[in-house]
């Protein structure tokens, strides 16, 4: 469970049930919209983490980039689109990864939530001096 208070004007302070807060809204760090973002963005992490675990496939690094679009045409309409950047070390873990990142946005709690409003676009890569190192 998490707790929004209002603190002045146009933002208020969120708190977890373990007592971390953060700022939200107007002139503070985060943004209702960056908190959409960071949530399926980091629920797909979670979920390609734990799927490459179970499956034993080796990643290297993960970074993700996530930006709320708005269509223009429809007010109050859009979607989240997430671009995941994850290298690995062999074509076949790269290979695999690819598919995991698609099992991962299906199964992710949040993006099943927000539905077909959630883009990933996944960029799996080789790392070059792991290939040249393992050949």
């Amino acid at each position: 469970m998490v707790e929004m208070v209002w603190d002045a004007e146009r933002h208020g302070t969120g708190r977890t049930a373990s007592g971390a807060s953060l700022a939200i809204g107007d002139e503070a760090h985060f943004s209702p919209d960056d908190l959409v973002c960071l949530a399926a963005a980091s629920c797909l992490m979670k979920t390609l983490l734990g799927m490459a675990e179970d499956e034993g496939v080796p990643l290297l690094s993960y970074l993700s980039t996530a930006e709320l679009i708005r269509d223009a045409a429809e007010s109050g309409s859009g979607r989240v689109r997430i671009r995941a950047y994850v290298s690995t070390d062999t074509d076949d873990d790269r290979r695999r990864l690819e598919a995991l990142s698609e099992r991962a946005r299906t199964g992710s709690p949040i993006a099943c939530l927000l539905g077909d409003r959630v883009e990933v676009v996944a960029d799996v890569r080789v790392l070059e001096a792991t290939r040249r190192s393992s050949a």
